[in-house]
């Protein structure tokens, strides 16, 4: 895949504040979304800076941090087409974890930014610790396929995270199609975790699946119908695809102990 700075869309950065605005009503009511969108900026407005709460010192590289829906036209819109009916979440976004020796770092795709690397405390900070919650890949599967590749299960969580790392300055993918020199959040980890080992079958650890972009009622919501008209790009349903909350209850993920 190939990165670029730039966005396909230039025009885009200019309406979607719109599109959000116009969907969310006031932004004082969605302070995680108004950051997570608009930059730190916004995000000095509203809450102060903190450091990582201790218990967040058990993160290791590649550990996954979910976020739940904040209420915003665009969360509303991915809760419709994707949340579960089980009871185990409504996630609306995913970042990988890095740790650099004493610092934590997130790497993830939002829109308006592209792919970033940021402080987990400005993350943390700007979703609202309660909105965030943690897994893992399973041991036994990192231990399996590191005894594969011949390398410590260190080295291979780390391969995930420098997977990640590659893709920084990615625009954001807007139109939701794979393998566009673009990224989408569930995109970059979905690509980042690659069993390199000869194996047969896909390599990717996550499973992907047809997309949907549908309501429960089978309606288009407004959100998707604007945005994708905006792009003037057929809206990708059933077209394979991940999101947050597949990936979240995917078998090769469990709970971070403690978290």
């Amino acid at each position: 895949m190939t990165c670029s700075a730039k966005p396909l869309f230039p025009t885009f950065s200019l309406i979607f504040p719109g599109l959000l605005v116009r969907h969310s009503g006031l932004a004082a009511r969605f302070p995680g979304l108004l950051v997570r969108h608009f930059g730190l900026a916004a995000l000095l407005l509203i809450v102060g800076c903190s450091g990582p709460k201790d218990i967040y010192s058990q993160l290791r590289n590649a550990d996954l941090v979910f976020v739940r829906s904040g209420g915003s036209a665009m969360d509303d819109a991915i809760s419709d087409a994707t949340a579960s009916t089980d009871g185990r979440g409504d996630f609306t976004h995913v970042a990988i974890v890095q740790r650099q020796d004493d610092s934590l770092f997130v790497i993830e795709a939002l829109p308006m930014r592209g792919v970033i690397r940021r402080p987990f405390a400005e993350f943390a900070a700007e979703n609202g610790d309660s909105l965030l919650c943690f897994r893992r890949p399973d041991p036994a599967v990192i231990r399996d396929i590191a005894g594969r590749q011949g390398v410590s299960e260190d080295m291979l969580l780390w391969a995930f995270v420098q997977r990640a790392l590659s893709r920084l300055g990615e625009g954001y993918d807007y139109i939701y199609l794979p393998d566009n020199g673009l990224c989408y959040c569930s995109e970059l980890i979905y690509d980042s975790y690659i069993d390199t080992a000869p194996s047969p079958g896909d390599c990717h650890l996550f499973c992907s699946a047809p997309m949907n972009f549908l309501a429960p009622d089978g309606t288009l919501p407004d959100f998707w119908k604007e945005l994708f008209e905006l792009m003037q790009s057929p809206v990708p349903q059933g077209v394979n695809g991940t999101n947050p909350n597949d990936m979240f209850r995917d078998p090769i993920l469990v709970d971070v102990p403690g978290l």
